[in-house]
This record gives C-alpha cells, sequence and structure tokens, in this order.
C-alpha cells in the first residue's frame, strides 16, 4: 500500500528546507519577473520613442515640403482670376514660376469656359474642366487641394498634384509636384537598426517604400490597420520576420507616414541583461539556501535531537538525566534547557511525595473501616424511633393546608383588582400626556404656519426683485444686439478696404472677417438671451400668483388649527376629572389589599410550620435511613482506598530517581 505524504509525516529539517525555498526562492522568482518586464518595458518604451520619433521628424519634414509647394499655389490663386484676356501674360507668368521651382513639372491654368495654360505648353486631349484636380479644386473652393499621387506618364515618377480656385471662384490653377525628394528623404530615414520608414496614400498605396515600387498597393494586413486611427503601432508578419510598424497621419496630405523596425531588436537588446540578472540571483540563492542549512543542522537540528533522546528516557520513567549547558546554542534554546531541567525537578519531587502520601493514606484507611462498622449500628436504631414521630405530623399538616388555600383565592381576587385599578389610573394618565403632547403639537403647528407665511411672503417680495432685474437684462440684451449690428457694419467696411489695399490688406481682411464672426455670434447670443430672459419673467410671475394663493390657505390652516386647540383643552380638563376619581377608588382597594395579605400570610405561617414539622420528620428519617447506607458505602470504600494506595506505592516505585 502506497504511503500519503503529510505534514505530520515530514522531519523537521524537511519542514525548514521547504520554507526557506518558499520564503527565499518564490520571492526571487517574483523580483525576477518584476525586473524582466520593467527592463523589457523600459527598452521597449525607448525603442518605440525613437522609432516614432524618427517617424514624426519625417512627418514634419513632408509637412513643409507640402506647405512650401501650396505657398506658391495659394500665391498664384490670390493674382488670377476666371478672366483669361491677358493669355501671354499669364504663359510667362507659369513659365517663370516653373522653372524656378525644382519640384514643378509643370503648372496649369483653367476656367470654367474650358479655357487652359499650361507650363512647360502641351496640347491636353480632354476638356480641362474634366480634370481630376480640377473638379476638386472647385469642390472646395478657397482651399488647397491635392490629388492622391500617381506615376506621371512623362517622368515616370511619383507624382501629385496641388489645387486651388482663383480669388472669383471662377477658374482653378494646379502644379504637377514629383515626390522624389520625399523618396530621398524617407529612404535616409532608419527605424532602430535594420528598420526603415514608409510614405502610404489614402488610397493604401505606396508613395515611398524601399522595400517596394511606388504605386504598388500595400498587404491589406498594413492598410487596413493604418486606416483605423490617425496614430498608432501594431506588429505584422511579412516573409517570416515579425515587424513592429508605427505611423501617424500628415494633416496636410491624409498619407500614413511610418517606420518598420524588427521585433527580434528588442529581444537583442534584452537578452543579454536579462541572462546577467538571472546569474546574480541563481549565485545568490545557492549560496544563501547553503548558509541556511549549515545554520540549520548545526543551530536547530543537533540541539533538538538531544531534547529528544532526554524525552525518550523520560518516557521510560528515567527521571536521573539533565540537559547540559553544550545546547545552549541560543536565547530560545536557553530558556527550554532550563525549563526542562526545572521539570525534571519538580517531576522527581512529585513523585517522591506522592510516594510519602501512599504511606499514610494506607494506614488511615484501615482505621477508617474500623470506625464505619460501629457508626452502622447506632444509625439503625435512630430511624425506627423517627419513623413513628413522622406519621402524626402528616395528619396535621393535611388539614392546615386547606384553610390556607381558601385564604389565597380571596387574596388573588382582591389583587387582580388592584392590579385593574391601577392600569385604569395609568391610562388616564397616558390619555391626560397625549391630550397635552397634542396641544403642544398644534401650538408648534401654528408657529410652523406663521413662518410659512412669512416666507411666502419675503418669496414674493424676492419675485417682484427678479421681475424686475430680469427686465433690466432684457434691455442690455437689446443693447448687445445693436452694439453687434453696428459692429458686423464696421467688419464689413473694414473687409472692403482690405480688398482695395490688396496684398498689404490681406491680414487685415482676415482680422475683420474675424470681427464679423465674433460679431454675428454675439448678434445670436443676444436674441437667445432675449428668448430666456422673457421666459424668466412669465415663469416669475406666475410663481408670484402661486405664492399669494399659498398665503390664503395658510391663513385658512391657522383658523383650523386654533378651533383644534379649543378641543383639545376641553378633552384635556375631563380626562383630569377622571383620573382623579380613579385615584380614590384605588387607594380604598389599596387598604381591602392589606388587610387581606395579612390574613394570608399568617395562615401561610401555620401551615409553614406543620409542614415544616412533618418534612423535619420524614428528613431526619431518610435522613437516618441514608446514613446507614452511607456508613456501607465508606467501608467499601476504606477497602478500595487501601488497595489504591498500594498500587500507587508500586507505581510511583517504577521511576528512577537522581537521589
Amino acid at each position: 500500500m502506497r504511503k500519503i505524504l503529510t505534514l505530520s509525516s515530514l522531519s523537521l529539517r524537511t519542514i525548514l528546507i521547504f520554507l526557506i525555498i518558499f520564503v527565499v526562492v518564490i520571492p526571487d522568482l517574483f523580483i525576477f519577473t518584476f525586473v524582466y518586464n520593467d527592463v523589457k518595458g523600459a527598452l521597449e518604451n525607448d525603442l518605440n520613442d525613437n522609432a516614432t520619433n524618427s517617424v514624426n521628424l519625417l512627418n514634419e519634414n513632408i509637412t513643409q515640403f507640402v506647405t512650401a509647394n501650396s505657398f506658391t499655389i495659394n500665391h498664384l490663386s490670390q493674382e488670377l482670376s476666371g478672366n483669361l484676356s491677358q493669355k501671354k501674360k499669364f504663359q510667362d507668368l507659369l513659365s517663370n514660376i516653373n522653372q524656378s521651382d525644382s519640384n514643378s513639372e509643370a503648372i496649369t491654368y483653367g476656367n470654367s469656359q474650358g479655357q487652359y495654360v499650361r507650363s512647360p505648353e502641351a496640347k491636353l486631349t480632354t476638356d480641362i474642366r474634366q480634370e481630376q484636380w480640377y473638379k476638386l479644386a472647385m469642390a472646395h473652393p478657397g482651399k488647397i487641394v491635392i490629388t492622391p499621387p500617381f506615376v506621371s506618364t512623362l517622368t515616370k515618377k511619383i507624382t501629385v498634384i496641388i489645387a486651388k480656385t482663383t480669388r472669383d471662384n471662377q477658374a482653378a490653377v494646379s502644379m504637377d509636384v514629383s515626390l522624389s525628394t520625399l523618396n530621398k528623404l524617407t529612404d535616409r530615414v532608419v527605424v532602430g537598426d535594420h528598420g526603415y520608414a514608409f510614405l502610404l496614400d489614402e488610397n493604401g498605396k505606396w508613395i515611398a517604400n524601399p522595400k517596394t515600387e511606388a504605386g504598388q498597393s500595400a498587404d491589406r494586413s498594413i492598410a487596413d490597420r493604418a486606416r483605423k486611427s490617425s496614430k498608432g503601432l501594431f506588429e505584422v508578419t511579412q516573409n517570416g520576420q515579425d515587424n513592429r510598424i508605427f505611423y501617424v497621419t500628415n494633416p496636410s496630405t491624409g498619407w500614413k507616414i511610418g517606420g518598420v523596425m524588427r521585433v527580434s531588436e528588442i529581444y537583442s537588446k534584452i537578452n543579454p541583461l536579462i541572462y546577467a540578472v538571472s546569474f546574480l540571483i541563481g549565485l545568490f540563492l545557492v549560496v544563501f539556501i547553503t548558509l541556511a542549512l549549515l545554520f540549520i543542522i548545526f543551530r536547530i537540528i543537533r540541539p533538538l535531537k538531544k531534547f529528544v533522546l532526554l524525552f525518550t528516557k523520560i518516557s521510560a520513567g528515567d527521571l536521573s538525566q539533565k540537559l547540559g549547558n553544550d545546547i545552549k546554542v541560543n536565547k530560545e534554546f536557553t530558556e527550554l534547557t532550563t525549563s526542562m531541567n526545572h521539570m525534571i525537578d519538580s517531576l522527581s519531587k512529585v513523585l517522591e511525595s506522592i510516594n510519602q502520601k501512599a504511606e499514610s493514606l494506607a494506614a488511615s484507611s484501615e482505621e477508617l473501616t474500623a470506625s464505619t462498622e460501629e457508626n452502622k449500628a447506632t444509625s439503625d436504631e435512630i430511624a425506627n424511633s423517627i419513623q413513628e414521630i413522622a406519621i402524626g405530623s402528616n395528619d396535621q399538616s393535611e388539614k392546615v393546608s386547606d384553610t390556607s388555600r381558601h385564604a389565597e383565592v380571596i387574596n388573588k381576587e382582591i389583587e387582580n383588582i388592584t392590579t385593574k385599578t391601577g392600569k385604569l389610573g395609568q391610562t388616564a394618565n397616558q390619555a391626560s400626556q397625549t391630550v397635552s403632547l397634542g396641544t403642544q403639537s398644534l401650538e408648534k403647528v401654528a408657529e410652523q404656519m406663521n413662518l410659512i407665511k412669512q416666507t411666502n411672503q419675503k418669496v414674493a417680495v424676492s419675485l417682484d426683485e427678479l421681475v424686475a432685474q430680469v427686465q433690466d437684462i432684457g434691455k442690455m440684451s437689446e443693447l448687445i444686439n445693436d452694439i453687434a449690428e453696428q459692429t458686423n457694419l464696421l467688419s464689413l467696411n473694414a473687409a472692403i478696404e482690405a480688398a482695395r489695399a490688396g496684398e498689404n490688406g490681406k491680414g487685415f481682411a482676415v482680422v475683420a472677417e474675424e470681427i464679423r464672426k465674433l460679431a454675428e455670434q454675439s448678434q445670436k447670443s443676444s436674441k437667445q438671451i432675449s428668448q430666456v430672459v422673457a421666459t424668466i419673467h412669465a415663469k416669475s410671475l406666475n410663481a408670484k400668483d402661486s405664492m399669494n394663493g399659498g398665503i390664503k390657505e395658510v391663513e385658512k390652516g391657522n383658523h383650523v388649527v386654533e378651533e383644534a386647540d379649543q378641543a383639545f383643552d376641553a378633552i384635556q380638563l375631563k380626562v383630569q376629572t377622571v383620573d382623579a376619581e380613579i385615584k380614590n377608588v384605588a387607594d380604598s382597594v389599596h387598604n381591602i389589599s392589606k388587610e387581606t395579605e395579612s390574613v394570608v400570610a399568617t395562615f401561610d405561617r401555620i401551615a409553614q410550620i406543620a409542614k415544616d414539622a412533618s418534612s423535619n420528620s420524614d428528613n431526619v428519617s431518610a435522613a437516618a435511613e441514608e446514613q446507614s447506607a452511607s456508613m456501607e458505602e465508606v467501608a467499601v470504600n476504606a477497602t478500595t482506598l487501601s488497595t489504591m494506595a498500594d498500587e500507587l506505592h508500586q507505581l510511583v516505585a517504577t521511576f528512577k530517581l537522581r537521589n
């Protein structure tokens, strides 16, 4: 049969070893896990931050690139209009700008009549108004628009078109911008040690990627996850390699600017540190456990073995041995050794004392046996005499008991009358107290009604003041509305003057437009305030009418309370009269009860005397019989006691004492 391992079957050494492992090894494992996760998290955060910074820097460069090219289009849109009366002048202007901008491949102008100008000059095969950039610009008048990237049929390079409507929104001007500069910027960005950067358009096609040709569609696993949010990171597996992708969204273009870093780079930086920490923790555990085991063996196990040996001898009856000073290795063992030696000395003294007492007990038990036999004969004679006295006492006791029972019945009836009269008096007192409480409550109700009336009057005055203040707010709102209208007119005049000033008045025109918007918002808010004020005014008048009605109802309530107070006063007077009569009846019944109690007490004493006499006779007779029986038991016990004393003497003799 297989033996089941339990805690009680384990040795102390094994338990201490398990305890050390539990207290030291397990916490160290937790510490190792915490250090590993903390170091891993810190290094991951550093690598993530570096990769994110690289992506953000590339994003800023792209924003600057787009802003610089957008500035040219923005300037042209303000200079040109839908009137192409001076086509030669338009052609020269576009040619000069196209030649001076290294990123520009072509600049095109087109108006709502289908007329166009292009630099370099080229004949279009389709209506200019059907071009994608033209439709996009006309759909967003006054705003810079950027087409999705495409591969130019002339240069075979990835290109975008930046466009904007003219100042009269009757034409649009665009610039074909080569993204070769962005490709170079992207190629120079290194994410981590072996990673790279990329550009992805809104349609999920590559703009720049060192690993893929521009214009190709990106994997769905990358494009779909990048569309979910404006920035973030995620991990994908590409060609058996786990990569971490960081990305942000460029606000000007909507493109995804991202970086790719190998996940293996993170662990290549973490693992050396983890190996070092693991070695140090393992070395510490080996040294600590070795020292702990040596301490357990020499300072705990060996002294305990000596204690076990001594306990074995004591259990065998040998009290001649004691513990020496060689096991006093610490305070606890010193105290335990001293206590053990004291216990052996005390046990030896107890056994010696028991041996002496056993000898004395044996001699005394023999004397007790002889005395018991003489007392038994005397007790039998006394019992016979007392039995005859008990028979006469029983007859007398029965007659006195009958008379006492009749007197007790009369006394109980009088006590019932006294109790009911007392309860009736208590009820009258409670009724009087209840009437008094009702009167006090009515007085408090009257005071509270007066307070409510005063409060309602104060609220009515406050409502009058509120109505007046609401009217003042309405006047102020009308004044704000007038000011807003005047401000709107002033901003319109300022915008006209800014338009006349041309390029120098653009900044002032923006300020005038903002002032006009603020004036419209102020005028709208003023109207809303007027509506709210009118609503508050109407609600305040309704509240005032309700308050006046409440004051009248409170006055009616005061009149009802006064009538109830008078009724309570009359009730209290009647209750007090009834209470006085009940007290007189209670006093008379109480006097009768006292006299009856005296009679009953006298009969009780007579009955008790008779019972006591009979009982004493019975008790004495029974006691005599019990004494006789007890004498027999004492004789038997004395014999048994003598036998036990001999056995105790023999048991003490089995112990080996120091003496």
